[in-house]
């Protein structure tokens, strides 16, 4: 699911995104535990903030398992300032964080 996603790369939409996550799920429900599968193995910022902006759409809400796959994948892309912003959020949404997420 990832590797559909990376071939499209940074030009990937949130259309696109819900495409290939609806297809792998054959439902329009999204699963978190997929979301948070996926959203560990993309490899670039715009990836993730699709994923994540998709998610918000699909009204999925935010969880400390979707936050910490979130910021694991901003590690593997260096994009830590991305990392930060999710991890404020997630703290401003009255997310429980706990000892992985920091």
């Amino acid at each position: 699911m990832s590797g559909e996603i990376d071939k499209l790369g940074s030009d990937v939409t949130i259309d696109q995104v819900g495409a290939i996550l609806d297809r792998r799920l054959k439902t329009s429900v999204v699963d978190p535990r997929v979301a948070v599968k996926l959203l560990s193995k993309l490899g670039s910022a715009v990836q993730i903030e699709k994923v994540l902006c998709y998610l918000q759409q699909c009204g999925v809400e935010r969880n400390i398992f979707i936050a910490s796959a979130a910021i694991t994948a901003c590690r593997r892309c260096c994009e830590w300032v991305m990392a930060l912003d999710i991890l404020t959020n997630a703290a401003a949404s009255q997310v429980e964080l706990n000892t992985i997420t920091y």
